[in-house]
């Protein structure tokens, strides 16, 4: 007897007018629709499957592969927006694939934002900064709001970079620094810091958002997932940011479409370098070759293995 959940997947299979299929546990199998992909035009030995818990397909002969929204936006030819729209409408809601097992953390009130009238505003069209006195010393304030713009913390960074502390009683675990400019459903780059945040917007990338750190909780991994499903990754070449890279990898790579920048692969770079000093250094043709040049984990893995041979 078929199950609901069989049902429905084979349903959407007949939408999307998927060949050859065949429903295994939460994955669809069938032949992959981007023939122009194959050399014969067609995949006759059937090898593309879509995965609906973790909302990704992948296509093992072409190595097409996105996110079911990608998969859609494709096929119907209408954008990411209203594939979305299409989804939700078929009942394959977005929010309730990734976040059904969520629960909701405790989460501290707003803060008024009459606090931040105690600061200097500092003139930056990349972002909203503060400057003032921080347990004596000249800081930098950078206000950390939610994707509704309101104020829930703040960084503090001394004017030398030698200071840095969270302001407010912000649980910063708990939210994203540039989340409130996201636009939903675009690809998304994860940073650490606000200065990356920054560098990126001045570059031409807006969605762009900081984990304030190099660690990635799991409160954040579901806060990603609400506003997109497609993420690049950028954290800096040292030993912190490769543990941060390994729980990214561990908490979100396998619910999303997921690449990964190697900025150090590039020659001229030799050192620790984070997407503000190559805007800075090199500037925004660099930092889009860079993004632009990102790959998935497993791509990382092939492309290492091709040079040590």
């Amino acid at each position: 007897m078929e199950t609901k959940i069989t049902k429905n997947y084979k349903e959407l299979a007949e939408k999307l007018n998927l060949k050859r299929v065949k429903i295994r546990g939460d994955e669809i199998h069938a032949s992959c629709p981007f023939k122009s992909k194959h050399f014969s035009g067609e995949d006759k030995h059937p090898s593309f499957s879509v995965n609906m818990s973790k909302g990704v397909f992948n296509c093992f002969t072409c190595n097409s592969r996105g996110t079911i929204e990608d998969l859609v936006s494709y096929i119907k030819k209408i954008s990411i927006s209203q594939a979305c729209t299409l989804l939700e409408e078929w009942g394959f809601s977005k929010f309730e694939r990734i976040l059904q097992s969520y629960e909701e953390p405790e989460r501290q009130e707003v803060i008024p934002e009459g606090i931040l009238f105690y600061f200097d505003k500092v003139e930056n069209n990349a972002g909203e900064v503060y400057q003032g006195d921080i347990d004596g010393t000249q800081c930098f304030i950078y206000p950390v709001r939610n994707k509704y713009g309101k104020l829930v913390g703040g960084l503090a960074r001394s004017i030398e970079g030698k200071f840095h502390k969270v302001l407010w009683n912000m649980e910063k675990s708990h939210h994203l620094f540039g989340e409130d400019h996201v636009i939903y459903e675009e690809p998304v780059i994860i940073v650490e810091g606000p200065g990356d945040v920054f560098a990126l917007r001045r570059a031409g990338y807006t969605n762009a958002v900081a984990l304030m750190g190099i660690h990635v909780s799991k409160v954040q991994v579901e806060e990603l997932l609400s506003l997109s499903s497609r993420f690049i990754v950028w954290l800096d070449k040292d030993v912190s940011g490769a543990k941060g890279m390994k729980e990214i990898l561990a908490r979100l790579d396998n619910r999303a479409y997921v690449r990964y920048v190697d900025p150090w692969s590039i020659k001229e770079i030799e050192s620790k370098q984070d997407a503000r000093f190559v805007f800075e250094t090199y500037g925004e043709e660099k930092v889009k070759e860079i993004i632009e040049s990102a790959k998935t984990y497993v791509e990382q893995i092939m492309e290492d293995c091709c040079k040590l041979r």
